[in-house]
């Protein structure tokens, strides 16, 4: 059981998804029943996912720069981990930049009324997206 909670896949999707659902479940829990019904657009965790996979880069990028200060290492160990930190962030950036088509396809598309999403484009694209983020974090994380 160590090995598994210590492993890097529990570490970016399992604590990834545990705060998402963790969220989830606060939400239905704190509303009003007698005000506002239980809605759909709680289960919309796309941008949730977004967001938490590119603090995960940043938080990556952070581990790097510490390992590349410590005295002790080679000059060519410290020319490694400077190029492994400039592909990940130009992937933190590449991340970003399409989070803003992300989020302007939900605003635009996303809505059927006032108050409500649409169920293709409001929830299961923005989920889908915030998944394929979650998994390229993950391959990130794991070859870099």
């Amino acid at each position: 059981m160590e090995g598994f909670l210590e492993s890097e896949w529990f570490q970016v999707v399992g604590i990834t998804l545990i705060t998402v659902f963790l969220g989830v479940f606060i939400k239905f829990s704190s509303r009003n029943d007698k005000h506002n019904p239980k809605l759909i657009e709680d289960v919309a965790i796309g941008f949730e996912l977004m967001t938490t996979s590119i603090v995960l880069l940043l938080t990556y990028l952070g581990k790097k720069q510490v390992m590349c200060t410590e005295d002790v290492m080679e000059l060519y160990v410290r020319a490694d981990i400077h190029r492994e930190m400039a592909v990940v962030f130009f992937w933190v950036c590449m991340c970003i930049l399409f989070l803003i088509p992300g989020f302007t396809i939900v605003r635009k598309y996303g809505w059927q009324g006032k108050n409500k999403l649409n169920f293709g484009i409001g929830i299961v694209y923005q989920n889908i997206v915030g998944l394929i983020y979650l998994i390229t974090a993950l391959f990130i994380l794991k070859y870099y």
